[in-house]
């Protein structure tokens, strides 16, 4: 079968594919890991803890970026991952349909 040209794709199916993707995404990434994460790698994040640099003086303690990081990589490859299997014109989620 000879690939589909992208002008006869159908606009509507592939922008609610990428929307339920980034949905996807962004509840697996932001919502869920990054918090667990955050628990983790941060225990007093939620606390207001200032470190004393000296002369009466005073900063907030510093976080760690590392969930913040690692919840948008896994959010952006949850979405993309999610794009791909459903894509219907992806040769991988075809073979099993019949023609």
């Amino acid at each position: 079968m000879p690939r589909q040209s992208p002008f006869t794709r159908n606009p509507f199916l592939y922008g609610v594919i990428g929307g339920v993707g980034g949905a996807i995404g962004y509840g697996a990434g932001n919502k869920f890991l990054e918090p667990m994460l955050g628990d983790i790698v941060n225990p007093v994040w939620k606390s207001l803890r200032w470190d004393d640099i000296g002369m009466a003086i005073s900063q907030p303690y510093k976080l760690s970026p590392i969930p913040g990081i690692a919840g948008t990589f896994s959010g952006g490859v949850a979405g993309e991952g999610f794009n791909v299997l459903v894509d219907p014109s992806n040769n991988v989620s075809n073979k099993g349909k019949s023609k």
